[in-house]
């Protein structure tokens, strides 16, 4: 008799098991769409960890200007802010990488931005510099 319970327990659980739907959507199902979105700042922040960080960091901010973190940006430096949110024509972190008039071309180690990269961050102030 106990056995024989096993045997149908047993029995009963490969069933049941075997017959558990998966929960891939099927081709044409629509998928809920992510509450995860991409930050804005990402493309901006790539670009200046890779180019600006190395002296425009929280430990020794060159100029008072710490680049390392969308707060940091924000906040701006010794002079005040570096993003005027709309507008990258008054935004010192627009004008300094595309060396305006009056203002030194950044950065001053390594490459210089490309146009694209200078066109991301340009973007990114003129769509309101948002996080």
């Amino acid at each position: 008799m106990k056995t024989t319970l096993f045997t149908v327990g047993c029995a009963l659980a490969l069933v049941v098991g075997c017959s558990k739907k998966e929960e891939t959507p099927a081709p044409n199902d629509k998928k809920e769409p992510s509450t995860e979105t991409a930050s804005a700042f990402t493309p901006v922040n790539d670009i200046l960890t890779k180019s600006c960080v190395g002296c425009h960091n929280s430990t020794k901010p060159a100029d008072g200007i710490d680049l390392s973190s969308y707060e940091a940006v924000m906040k701006g430096g010794k002079e005040g802010p570096v993003v005027i949110a709309g507008d990258p024509d008054k935004s010192l972190l627009a004008m300094t990488v595309k060396g305006a008039p009056g203002v030194k071309k950044m950065p001053l180690k390594g490459d210089p931005l490309t146009e694209a990269q200078i066109k991301d961050i340009e973007t990114w102030i003129k769509d309101g510099a948002k996080k």
